[in-house]
C-alpha cells in the first residue's frame, strides 16, 4: 500500500470510527456488506456523469458522438495548471 493510500485509510477509518460512535449498529452493516466495490463503481459513474450534467447539450452530444475527447482535454488543462 503506498503513501497515499495509508493516509486514504486512516481518514476513512477515522471517519468510520465517528460514525460508529453514533451509530454502532450502522458501523456493523458496514463492516459486514460485501459489494463496496461494485456500489463505489455505481457512484463514480454518478459523480462522472454529474460533470457532464453541467456541459451544454451540445457539449455532451460532441461527446457522445467521439467529436470532443472530454479526458484529453482535461489531462490538457491539468498540464496548463501544473505548468502556470
Amino acid at each position: 500500500m503506498s503513501r497515499d493510500q495509508r493516509l486514504l485509510a486512516q481518514g476513512l477509518r477515522a471517519y468510520l470510527e465517528g460514525f460508529g460512535r453514533h451509530n454502532e449498529n450502522g458501523l456493523a452493516a458496514i463492516a459486514t456488506y460485501e459489494a463496496w466495490g461494485p456500489l463505489a463503481v455505481q457512484v463514480y459513474e454518478k459523480r462522472m456523469a454529474s460533470i457532464l450534467e453541467a456541459l451544454s447539450l451540445e457539449e455532451v452530444q460532441a461527446i457522445a458522438r467521439g467529436r470532443i475527447d472530454l479526458g484529453t482535454l482535461a489531462g490538457q488543462a491539468l498540464e496548463k495548471l501544473e505548468r502556470d
